[in-house]
């Protein structure tokens, strides 16, 4: 962020926020937006001095001059308008540094509740819980039926794996067929959106009737795959089984054990990957999580202090937690280097250098995608237990995700349909939200500036508008 767009950024907030409050206590069943630039979502350049009407929580009417015929008015001020941000992979299971600190499942539902806040905060209006249990997916949905301001949440709930696979003992293991139906029936009693699964090194597969279990019962379900891979192998694996998505990136570089990296993607798998059909999620956020060590500034952006818990930013700045952290990663991906050895192993593998080094390949393999014309997804994987010392924030941490894709050499405007429209048609929401277009629910972003000339300008979040309620970030963080 320009520091000289700061003082602005925040004036322009407090004047919107009092002229919301003002004209319709912050409701947006009747409103006009006027004044605004408008990003679309479907990848179209800006529209300028475009009007917006919204009309019990739909969008009625785009035009250049649009009567208030008696509606609110929001004066955009020349802000710019795009569909509200989607991340299509976060878990609520944990809270940023929740392992570090020992926080029992209470603490965790009662951070959460600050949690949904901040995606609204931030501009988020949709996310996709990537990997839970059922308990803390009902609490989640609790609180948000409750009246707890939060957006959209979507769930895979727990993974569907075998015994001895990938994911934490928590989510149960599968053994036979009837132990995936009966997965499977959880997980629509859930509501999720597709099934989770996992692929990855070093961890048991299904077995050849375990997999057709789960390929036919969820197809029966109309329920999409997921799968966590992070190889070319395992993502090939992926694609056998006929995943909808692709959950992370191919990940490399020494912070994961490679200690002489690995090569990008093969044209072969590029070529595979667009013929599918499947989605490429981003997760670039798990490579940027070391700003106490390298960034500290970045735990300063104006957004990070409004929305993130005190608690969380203290463990974020607590030497203990990155050697936490960089330990635990460590056991992850070198499990054969003794504990007594980690603290001198993780000062030679977690340099800037080798973390730079994996934040570019996985970079590079995702724009070899996107200029492939495979559909590219935001997602952060927001945040592991771990993520004490890091950027993995729930909500700002999206907004800097879709810069990391812009750095990548993704264009700004496909990095925004990679947080709107991609995300909507990857979970089957694109009739309702994903694009400002009339007709669709009014899950609209406001933001200070032209994200298709500076990705930054997601940070500058004016106002959110989401079930007809239009608000500043400070507002959406008021209890």
């Amino acid at each position: 962020m320009h520091n000289s767009a700061v003082p602005q950024a925040l004036l322009v907030a407090l004047v919107l926020g009092s002229a919301l409050l003002a004209a319709a206590p912050g409701r947006a069943d009747d409103l006009l937006i006027r004044n605004a630039s408008l990003i679309d979502g479907t990848g179209a350049p800006p529209r300028r001095d475009v009007a917006i009407r919204v009309r019990d929580g739909r969008i009625a009417e785009i035009g250049p001059n649009l009567a208030p015929d008696g509606a609110a008015v929001l004066d955009a001020a020349g802000g710019t308008v795009l569909p509200g941000l989607m991340d299509a992979h976060v878990h609520f299971l944990f809270a940023p540094g929740s392992g570090l600190r020992g926080d029992s499942r209470a603490t965790i539902d009662q951070l959460n509740r600050r949690h949904l806040r901040a995606y609204l905060a931030s501009g988020v209006t949709t996310v996709l819980d990537a990997g839970t249990t059922p308990e803390a997916a009902r609490a989640l949905q609790s609180a948000l039926a409750a009246g707890n301001p939060g957006p959209r949440v979507l769930t895979t709930g727990p993974y569907v794996r075998p015994a001895g696979g990938y994911g934490a003992d928590l989510f149960g293991t599968e053994r036979t067929p009837a132990d995936v139906e009966r997965k499977l029936d959880l997980l629509q009693s859930l509501g999720a959106s597709g099934v989770k699964l996992a692929i990855e090194a070093d961890a048991a597969e299904f077995s050849p009737e375990l997999r057709t279990a789960v390929i036919e019962g969820a197809k029966r379900r109309k329920l999409p795959l997921f799968v966590h891979a992070t190889t070319e192998e395992s993502q090939s694996k992926a694609l056998d089984l006929g995943a909808r998505a692709i959950m992370h990136p191919v990940l490399g570089g020494r912070w994961r054990g490679e200690l002489f990296g690995v090569a990008d993607l093969t044209p072969a798998f590029v070529a595979r990957m667009k013929q599918s059909g499947a989605y490429q999620v981003t997760t670039l956020s798990v490579l940027d999580n070391w700003p106490g060590r390298f960034s500290p500034a970045l735990l300063d952006d104006p957004l990070v202090k409004l929305t993130v818990p005190e608690v969380e930013l203290a463990s974020a700045r607590d030497p203990a937690a990155l050697r936490y952290f960089s330990e635990e990663i460590l056991g992850w991906a070198m499990p054969w280097i003794p504990l007594s050895l980690r603290p001198w192993a993780t000062s030679w593998v977690f340099t800037r250098e080798n973390l730079d080094e994996g934040m570019r390949y996985s970079q590079r393999n995702l724009l070899a995608l996107h200029r492939a014309g495979v559909p590219l997804v935001i997602a952060t994987d927001a945040p592991s237990p771990w993520t004490a010392s890091s950027y993995h924030f729930h909500g700002p941490t999206t907004s800097r995700e879709v810069e990391l894709l812009g750095e990548a050499g993704v264009p700004p405007l496909d990095a925004i349909v990679a947080a709107t429209r991609n995300p909507a048609r990857m979970l089957g929401i694109d009739a309702e939200v994903g694009t400002v277009e009339v007709g669709k629910r009014a899950d609209l972003l406001i933001v200070d500036g032209d994200p298709s000339q500076d990705l930054r300008a997601l940070r500058r979040v004016r106002a959110t508008v989401k079930d007809e309620i239009a608000r500043t970030p400070a507002q959406w963080m008021q209890d």
